[in-house]
């Protein structure tokens, strides 16, 4: 009986463990929802003042170019680590006119320079956005691969980067929610991600990029056609 007693309390002190754990997990989780509404709503109004403001829609891009040099830097680091790939492989330039498309939607914004409509700005894209079709919310993974980055990263929003080997990668920024972890091994058609609009001045799309070593390529040259 007084075995039975302590492994009870001892029952019972994990089960108390796991509740505090348990609660500290939904304060921080919740803690990190209200950091990204206020991201949100701060790149809501932005979005309303650049569309209206020539020196904001300047300086929105100044910040942009910043981030992409930083986006840079991340990606010669991470080029510069190598994982062991699996026996059954296939390498990603292979597929290159096959790869199924990230999220089912219309294509906003192409590779390569774009000029602003109002503002006759030219902007360098390094990849192409994505609006979500109707009831078309998840974001696939285009190539066998494993995940080595997922967390905010500035002007992209939620940004998830996916190693595919030999020095390829792709990249899929303003999401919503991630559905995997840094670490994990994922297969073309895998869902990665919800499409969000984080840290977009678009509104709800998918970023898409694909790059060799750290060169942007256009996506459309590897995707399949429609």
């Amino acid at each position: 009986f007084l075995r039975s007693l302590d492994e009870q309390r001892a029952a019972e002190a994990a089960l108390d463990s796991k509740r505090r754990d348990l609660a500290d997990m939904v304060r921080a989780a919740n803690l990190k929802k209200r950091e990204l509404e206020t991201e949100a709503r701060r790149y809501a109004t932005r979005v309303r003042e650049t569309r209206k403001n020539e020196d904001t829609f300047k300086r929105t891009l100044e910040e942009l170019s910043a981030s992409a040099d930083e986006l840079q830097k991340m990606m010669n680091k991470i080029s510069s680590q190598e994982w062991v790939l699996p026996t059954a492989f296939v390498p990603l330039y292979e597929r290159r006119g096959q790869l199924p498309w990230p999220l089912e939607g219309k294509v906003i914004t192409v590779f390569g320079f774009e000029r602003h409509p109002d503002f006759q700005t030219m902007v360098m894209n390094k990849g192409l956005e994505i609006s979500p079709g109707k009831d078309k919310s998840l974001i696939l993974s285009v190539h066998t691969g494993k995940v080595v980055y997922a967390d905010y990263f500035q002007g992209y929003g939620n940004l998830l980067i996916v190693d595919h080997g030999m020095t390829y990668y792709s990249l899929y920024g303003h999401c919503a929610e991630f559905l995997v972890a840094v670490g994990d091994m994922v297969r073309a058609g895998q869902p990665l991600a919800m499409v969000g609009d984080t840290g977009s001045l678009k509104g709800e799309c998918l970023y898409f990029e694909i790059r060799y070593k750290t060169k942007a390529l256009d996506p459309l040259q590897w995707l399949k056609r429609r």
